[in-house]
């Protein structure tokens, strides 16, 4: 429900959403993503990538590091992004629907043009490492103390749940 076009979400990517009462999110949703994807610029910086905001994307060498969606679900703002570490554009692009081979090798070549990721840069850091710059940057941007945590029992049992609903024929 956050909008956009195709998404791409692998392993090779760390995702989050900033979730939040309507009431602590900048009133107009056009706001939302300044201040939603201050703690992940502050990251990238952190490791020295001077990413920058463009709209509701984050820029690096003159090329899309990260998009970014946002809705209100319930009574929240969210807003999810990632964190790029290594994109497969050929990966990518064999995986939309398409009768044409020619369009799948254009939007290929597009996609090297107009997108990078961390490891073409530099070396991506590794989980624990992103994890803690993330949750400094998320108190020094928005003044949250977010900790480290995973689901616990009965969340893992609701997550597998989920999971066997949706490949069920």
């Amino acid at each position: 429900p956050l909008g956009g076009g195709a998404v791409w979400v692998d392993e090779d990517q760390l995702s989050y959403a900033i979730v939040a009462p309507l009431g602590l999110a900048p009133l107009r949703h056009v706001d939302w993503y300044g201040w939603a994807l201050a703690p992940a610029i502050a990251t990238f910086r952190a490791f020295r990538l001077e990413v920058k905001r463009c709209a509701e994307d984050l820029w690096f060498a003159r090329r899309k590091i990260a998009g970014s969606g946002a809705a209100t679900i319930g009574g929240c703002a969210v807003v999810a992004s990632s964190f790029l570490l290594q994109f497969p554009r050929a990966r990518f692009a064999a995986s939309v629907a398409t009768p044409d081979p020619g369009f799948r090798a254009a939007l290929q070549e597009t996609l090297g043009t107009a997108m990078t990721d961390w490891s073409s840069h530099a070396v991506p850091p590794d989980e624990d490492a992103l994890g803690a710059a993330f949750r400094a940057a998320l108190r020094d941007t928005l003044g949250w103390n977010a900790i480290a945590s995973s689901p616990a029992n009965d969340e893992c049992a609701a997550i597998e749940t989920w999971r066997e609903e949706l490949t069920a024929p």
